[in-house]
């Protein structure tokens, strides 16, 4: 999250910064959301520790909020002109969502 500074942002606040500024070093230069990557990886491994199919379930229940949270996501930095034209060119040279050449 070092990598983020001042523009980690929750969604759904509609607040506009300022300054925005499209975040790609780092993490970011692997995957596009990487903070999701982290949260797959932990429930993954809360699954391998406690030895039960519960974090798994848990695992896709979260995987499918995130395929229809990153789009709308995407969009909503598609939207703002300042960032647009520098985030398309993102989103090609780093295809990756959450996981380097699967997803």
């Amino acid at each position: 999250m070092t990598h983020l500074g001042t523009q980690w942002h929750p969604i759904g606040v509609h607040t506009r910064r300022e300054k925005p500024k499209l975040v790609q070093t780092g993490p970011y230069a692997v995957v596009r959301h990487p903070l999701y990557t982290c949260v797959l990886i932990q429930e993954l491994l809360f699954a391998l520790v406690s030895w039960s199919y519960a974090p798994l379930v848990a695992l896709s229940i979260t995987a499918s909020a995130f395929v229809v949270k990153m789009p709308i996501e995407e969009d909503l930095i598609m939207q703002d002109a300042t960032v647009a034209g520098e985030y398309r060119a993102y989103m090609q040279r780093v295809p990756a969502h959450v996981i380097p050449y699967l997803w």
